[in-house]
């Protein structure tokens, strides 16, 4: 399975610690050159969002975000492995990761993607639980879970996203992890329990963070803003409720992922 790094040639930095913490692992990766939004024309910029969607017209920063991940799911499509692995250049890395991204004996036959990042936010999963050699685990997901700063997708359906994401008007993870996406139900998505990676930004104070801001905009000030507001909460309360009930008869669980790192014991 090959593994591909979204790192901007902007930042030097963020690569260089990121060598530095694949090599710790023993592990390799690809450099995908990130698509910089900074630098997208106004012609560039309407080719993949002609008009605003559910959150507004996105901002530079989220269309150059997405189209990275485009590339990089362009190359598992082209690719000779049946799944590739996608990191972004501000996450932080589990030990545990070294054995589970070399081979792809322990993901599930029927997985679509398998997120191995998380975020600070509630959401729910599955109960069943797939146990994995390196003592983390797999659950279904259920509900939404913000971020795509790693991840491992199919080839099949990394086609099947290129195909079905030319236009795009909402930001990448939303694309791939929000209950209301049309695809989000149509795929078996597992969160791996504990997270093996997140960002940067989430477990360290701000001042320590090399290299330019992120150019995945700040989640909590994400709002639905587009002509479907309406029936996407609708959509979105409906899940929430439905997995909810899927608690109380004790089918699902609601829990903030925690992170296997180093820096935050305990989180």
């Amino acid at each position: 399975m090959h593994t591909y790094l979204i790192n901007l040639d902007r930042a030097p930095e963020r690569l260089q610690r990121m060598n530095g913490e694949f090599a710790q692992l023993g592990l390799e990766f690809i450099r995908v050159a990130g698509v910089d939004g900074a630098q997208l024309s106004d012609e560039e910029i309407k080719r993949y969002q002609p008009e605003a969607g559910t959150f507004g017209l996105l901002s530079r920063g989220e269309v150059g975000c997405f189209m990275s991940h485009r590339l990089c799911w362009q190359a598992i499509a082209d690719g000779p492995s049946e799944f590739g692995a996608v990191f972004e250049d501000d996450i932080l890395v589990s030990p545990r990761a070294a054995e589970l991204l070399k081979n792809i004996d322990w993901i599930p036959a029927d997985a679509d993607i398998v997120k191995l990042d998380a975020a600070p936010f509630a959401t729910f999963i599955d109960r069943h639980r797939i146990a994995l050699p390196e003592g983390t685990g797999l659950h279904r997901l259920c509900f939404n879970h913000y971020c795509a700063g790693g991840y491992i997708l199919s080839r099949t359906v990394a086609a099947r996203l290129l195909k079905e994401t030319e236009i795009f008007t909402a930001p990448v993870d939303e694309v791939m992890f929000n209950v209301v996406s049309p695809i989000f139900h149509d795929l078996q998505i597992y969160q791996m329990v504990p997270a093996i990676c997140t960002q940067e930004r989430y477990v360290l104070p701000p001042d320590t963070i090399e290299g330019p801001e992120s150019y995945i905009e700040n989640i909590g000030n994400r709002k639905f803003k587009g002509r479907l507001k309406r029936r996407k909460k609708v959509l979105r309360e409906l899940y929430s409720g439905l997995n909810r009930i899927g608690t109380w008869v004790g089918i699902r669980q609601r829990l903030i992922v925690k992170y296997d790192l180093p820096y935050c014991e305990g989180v």
